[in-house]
């Protein structure tokens, strides 16, 4: 029997959210692009979830369950490496889809195959599905990014890239997922920096939202708030000593920002938590990519002057 190689691959990894993925499911079901497949990768969840996906009898369907938990970086690698469709979105088990979110993207890979992602406007709400707020908006219109423009957005400057609201090239994906991987759980923010800065990259940005990110106390992100801040940073120390070196001075102004502000956020972490050497530490790092910032050498004095809990100076520049 030939195997027929769907267009688009959604990946749902999931851990112990039996309560929301059978919307998330669902939600890809209603799709009215249908030339997908569905793969679910269960992280041995020790809740509902294997139970209330035993009756999934579509034939687009591939569910695996994993016999450990294997941890989130794992997880996503897994679908990244099983997928095989000539796109791929990775949909979180507790966030839905619109019906038209598939249909939009692929209609615009189709119409520019240049493009290494096509991504949108998301609601977020909370646990209960009540909405919160849109996400920051680059543009009110369609438009392709390129450049330093896309690069902006990769970063955070102009607008908010969510993994989730986007469906992507495969191809390009796997061509940076070697070096995306080792960035533990800043995987999105270190595949959409990756993406933009290859050569010719472009991204096409939709301003009507069709996908819900759900927020809420359960989540990976809100429970274990250090270890995300330290893998930003590492990220951010790994992406300035060494990936940006050959990149010109425009773009290098333009991660200088957001990388100190990711090693801020760390390094004022550890101080709350009362942990000065390695707080002092990391600030120093901030140095090494703002060398000439006051404020950030104003940090580090008064990190051995103040008490931890004791406010530093809060702005960054």
């Amino acid at each position: 029997m030939k195997f027929s190689r769907p267009e688009v691959t959604v990946v749902l990894p999931t851990y112990n959210h039996g309560k929301y993925v059978d919307e998330a499911i669902t939600s890809v079901f209603a799709q009215t692009f249908e030339d997908y497949e569905l793969l679910i990768l269960d992280d041995c969840s020790s809740d509902i979830t294997a139970e209330s996906l035993k009756g999934l009898k579509d034939t687009r369907v591939r569910y695996i369950r994993h016999h450990a938990n294997i941890g989130l970086v794992a997880n996503w690698t897994y679908g990244i490496k099983m997928a095989s469709g000539k796109y791929v979105a990775i949909l979180s088990d507790d966030d839905k889809y619109e019906p038209y979110f598939l249909f939009k993207r692929v209609s615009a890979f189709r119409e520019h195959e240049e493009l290494v992602a096509a991504t949108g406007v998301f609601e977020c709400c909370d646990g209960s599905g009540a909405f919160i707020r849109l996400s920051k908006s680059p543009s009110e219109t369609e438009k392709i990014y390129r450049g330093k423009e896309l690069i902006g957005f990769a970063l955070g400057r102009t607008g908010e890239w969510f993994n989730g609201a986007t469906l992507y090239n495969l191809e390009m994906v796997r061509s940076v997922w070697p070096h995306v991987m080792m960035a533990g759980t800043s995987l999105d923010f270190s595949l959409h920096v990756r993406l933009s800065l290859l050569p010719e990259a472009s991204a096409y940005f939709l301003p009507h939202p069709d996908m819900m990110l759900r927020v809420h106390s359960d989540q990976e992100s809100q429970r274990n708030s250090l270890y995300l801040a330290e893998c930003a940073a590492k990220l951010a120390l790994q992406l300035w000593r060494f990936e940006l070196k050959r990149e010109d001075a425009d773009t290098k102004a333009l991660f200088r920002r957001r990388l100190s502000k990711d090693i801020n956020n760390y390094a004022r972490m550890l101080w709350d938590r009362n942990h000065v050497e390695e707080a002092r530490y990391i600030f120093l790092n901030e140095l090494s990519i703002r060398p000439t910032s006051v404020m950030a050498w104003a940090r580090l004095i008064r990190s051995y002057i103040m008490r931890p809990r004791h406010p530093l100076i809060d702005t960054l520049p």
